[in-house]
């Protein structure tokens, strides 16, 4: 099994919002009953389910480099 999760960031009234961007993370919003995973479920993902998480950004968040 791939402990490897992605998930997209969208900026939403200034608000981020985490939409899954692999089948993995798709799974897990689904068995969530959700579009979008949130801070605190990417957190049990993470800690209590040993899921590594990328974060994929989204075009129009700007590139601070």
């Amino acid at each position: 099994m791939n402990n490897l999760i992605k998930v997209t960031i969208k900026s939403h009234y200034g608000r981020n919002h985490f939409y899954p961007s692999c089948d993995m993370s798709r799974s897990l919003a689904k068995l969530c009953e959700t579009k979008t995973l949130t801070p605190e479920k990417l957190s049990i993902i993470k800690k209590e389910m040993g899921f590594n998480i990328e974060l994929v950004n989204d075009v129009n968040l700007p590139n601070f480099e």
